[in-house]
């Protein structure tokens, strides 16, 4: 029988299947982590729960993966993320939800060098999920009384993201939620207190974040408050993910918002 040298020894043979421990550390999120969300690797796609949780893969193949939720508000199809719409004007326009629930995912580029020459070998694997959305809260004080209802849109938001590399696909308006409350002291009667989960703005310099707020009064008329949110927005990737608060009167932070107020009989805005 021959013999070989020990450096024309062949390798050994590996495992045909390799488990992967996969840990989600959810460390950089502000808000609380989805009780469900998906793994997708390579072809196969699985609802998985907690943070730790197996996978057994072929050794001999090359894996990418990309985890992401599904939140209320929001759909994915492939690797896109996009808000429902939440109504459609009268020229053929969408308007996007724009409190949708907070979305989580990882990119596929901060895990798939890990993925890629599996030795059969158990596989322990962390990786830090990213909020996508971040909450953005107003407060509004104004003269108006009786208010019977309030409806708000914020123009050029970003409404579709790809969840493997974060990247800003598309934009729209999209509706904001208002509730009016009576102010106990001081000037102003009634106080606006509205919520956005924004996945970004737009960055185009001619697509600005132009909030308008419909106030509709206990008589049936309305008042119509446009507001340049572009300036606050813009650090809107700033300071985390923590929600964002802004409030005033007459102007948000003392010094960006200019307000329009307009009288009118009906909501021609919304058509």
């Amino acid at each position: 029988m021959g013999s070989c040298a020990e450096d024309e020894l062949p390798a050994p043979m590996k495992k045909a299947r390799t488990v992967v421990k996969l840990t989600a550390d959810w460390s950089e999120c502000s808000s609380a982590a989805p009780a469900k969300y998906m793994v997708r690797i390579g072809n196969e796609t699985q609802e998985v729960t907690g943070n730790v949780n197996s996978f057994l893969l072929l050794s001999t193949s090359d894996y990418g993966m990309v985890a992401y939720n599904e939140p209320q508000g929001v759909s994915v199809s492939g690797n896109i993320a996009t808000l429902n719409t939440a109504a459609t004007r009268s020229e053929g326009s969408s308007v996007v939800t724009g409190n949708p629930d907070d979305l989580f995912s990882v990119s596929e580029d901060l895990v798939q060098d890990e993925l890629l020459a599996l030795t059969g070998d158990t596989l322990r694997l962390t990786v830090k999920m990213q909020q996508r959305t971040r909450q953005v809260n107003i407060t509004m004080d104004t003269d108006v009384e009786s208010i019977k209802s309030v409806t708000g849109m914020l123009d050029n938001v970003v409404s579709s993201i790809d969840l493997t590399t974060g990247e800003l696909l598309s934009v729209a308006k999209a509706s904001v939620s208002f509730t009016a409350s009576p102010v106990a002291e001081g000037e102003a009667s009634m106080r606006l207190k509205g919520t956005v989960r924004l996945l970004g703005v737009s960055q185009e310099k001619a697509q600005r974040q132009i909030m308008t707020v419909e106030i509709t009064k206990e008589d049936e008329t309305t008042e119509t408050i446009t507001t340049d949110l572009t300036e606050v927005l813009s650090k809107l990737d700033e300071g985390g993910n923590t929600p964002l608060d802004i409030e005033g009167r007459g102007g948000f932070n003392g010094n960006v918002i200019n307000w329009v107020v307009e009288e009118k009989g009906d909501l021609d805005w919304l058509k």
